[in-house]
């Protein structure tokens, strides 16, 4: 049994995938993905400014690409309200597509897709951080996503009866190379339950760990996103960081899960997805290699390492304390709002006056260089 696993997925109008990326994908059993987004008819508005959204048409692509599960838990799968997930849950379910990870209810959202191969059965969970907002939760009286709590997880990891346990989780912060520190212990202590641990949402890859017999890749980094910030700055493109990312296929036929690394790249627009050349390949391969040593450390000097690492790149940093985690964030996330406000503006001048892509470039060049050796 082969399982492809791929990041984050936005069907955009003008995504392209290389035909070696297809094939590779049609030759496992079934593949999952982070779906970013609802997909949404006319009509349908967001609930707030964002609104990131699939195409209608989108389905055929995901049989197309041999996606047969889907992961609803993330930060953009209630931009549209209960009524955006509930369209994507029918229009999933018209085409024969397993959702999970979301739904009416708390029940409903941690309910896993399953799969039955070879007389052995397969379960899949989905759930989401919680990062300074939770109106993205479903909760026993109202629609959402099946928010990250280590007791919702354990429990309905412990009490399937699945041979193979998968939990594909949408965490760690936004382009940062190295999980949290508590999502890391997390993660170790998922896979004494599970078979294998996948994350999305940082928009770049992470390193991978083994803990026993499972395997942890923290995050996939972007199969598919396109270049705009759905906050609504039209100044910051992703940096090159979110341009290199990777497929990974595991295959569980045996005792112990084996798996294959398979990079990808992206261009400027975010939807083109191609397969790099044999040096990029090297490059990637080699990047990865070097993000995942230091998960070998124990989480004590994990930890510090991590912190030192936010420091270094003037980023919050992480404490003990969920609540003050919390506030740093909120007031993190409420700076840079105040800063993408300046910015759209400073972006209708610029435009005004023909600078806005001399500005554009000169911006994602600063990016470049911050986010560079992570």
């Amino acid at each position: 049994m082969k399982i492809g696993f791929i990041g984050d997925l936005i069907l955009s109008p003008g995504l392209v995938i290389h035909e070696k990326i297809t094939a590779l994908l049609r030759c496992n059993d079934l593949n999952v993905a982070n779906l970013e987004a609802p997909f949404i008819q006319e009509g349908m508005r967001p609930v707030l400014r964002s609104g990131l959204h699939q195409l209608v048409s989108g389905p055929g692509m995901l049989h197309d690409l041999n996606i047969k599960a889907v992961s609803l838990a993330n930060n953009h799968m209630k931009d549209y309200g209960q009524e955006g997930i509930e369209f994507t849950q029918q229009l999933l379910a018209q085409e024969g597509i397993q959702f999970f990870g979301a739904g009416s209810n708390l029940e409903e959202a941690l309910r896993p897709a399953r799969f039955e191969f070879e007389n052995q059965s397969l379960n899949i969970w989905g759930f989401m951080q919680r990062f300074y907002s939770k109106r993205h939760f479903a909760t026993a009286h109202s629609g959402g996503t099946a928010e990250l709590r280590k007791e919702h997880m354990i429990r309905e990891l412990d009490s399937s009866d699945a041979d193979i346990k998968i939990v594909y989780n949408h965490w760690n912060l936004e382009l940062e190379s190295y999980p949290e520190p508590v999502n890391k212990d997390l993660a170790e202590e998922l896979a004494r339950h599970s078979t294998v641990v996948v994350g999305s949402h940082p928009h770049c890859m992470q390193g991978f760990q083994t803990a026993g017999n499972a395997l942890i890749f923290h995050s996939l980094g972007n199969f598919s996103m396109p270049a705009l910030e759905y906050s609504g700055t039209t100044l910051v493109e992703y940096p090159e960081m979110s341009r290199e990312s990777m497929l990974v296929t595991i295959d569980l036929g045996g005792t112990t899960p084996q798996y294959d690394l398979h990079p990808i790249t992206l261009d400027r627009s975010g939807s083109v997805v191609s397969v790099p050349d044999q040096e990029k390949r090297k490059q990637i391969l080699s990047r990865i290699q070097t993000l995942s040593e230091p998960l070998a450390l124990d989480y004590k000097n994990y930890r510090l390492f991590y912190r030192q690492n936010r420091k270094r790149k003037l980023m919050p940093t992480q404490v003990k304390n969920r609540f003050l985690n919390r506030i740093r964030l909120f007031s993190y996330f409420g700076f840079l709002r105040m800063l993408h406000f300046a910015e759209r503006n400073l972006a209708r001048f610029l435009s005004k006056i023909g600078w806005l892509d001399r500005v554009k470039r000169w911006f994602s060049g600063i990016l470049d260089y911050i986010h560079s050796n992570r």
